[in-house]
């Protein structure tokens, strides 16, 4: 997961070589202040797809398992359940992807629509103020024509 390259020691059978990451991987534990750091800090969200088909096997190994780890060392277990865990976020991302992206629209969509309505509410204002002076206006002559019957042409 941290892009460190196996060293290829003999395999159990003559001829063949075997992936060994504990050599390659001690030089990470050198600083375990850093190495504990680059783990909080490590790009869950962009996990490659490699990354993910070469930890597949030890995620399928029964014995790769917390409990089990356990029993032969507790950093290691830690380890173990960080593995696991980013292994497992890889697929719950994919799976919210989508709804994030369509959560992302759908607020876009509601930010234009209120800005819609806040122009509409604009222009009703708008209107309603322009009502509001004609019936003062209509009022104010409605008066004048009441009063002018009753005192006729003075």
């Amino acid at each position: 997961m941290k892009g460190i390259k196996p060293k290829k020691v003999p395999g159990e059978k003559p001829g063949t070589k075997v992936d060994d990451y504990w050599e390659p991987g001690k030089g990470l534990l050198q600083d375990p202040g850093k190495f504990l750091e680059s783990l909080f800090k490590y790009d869950k969200d962009n996990i490659p797809e490699n990354v993910i088909s070469l930890i597949q096997p030890y995620i399928d190994n029964e014995e790769f398992q917390p409990a089990s780890i356990a029993k032969i060392s507790k950093a290691c277990t830690s380890i173990c359940q960080w593995v696991r865990a980013m292994h497992a976020y890889n697929f719950v991302a994919k799976a919210v992807e989508p709804k994030r992206i369509a959560l992302q629209a759908a607020q876009e969509d509601l930010a234009e629509t209120k800005r819609n309505l806040d122009k509409a509410k604009e222009k009703l204002a708008g209107v309603e103020a322009g009502i509001a002076t004609l019936q003062t206006g209509t009022s104010c002559a409605g008066l004048r024509m009441q009063s002018a019957s009753v005192n006729p042409a003075s």
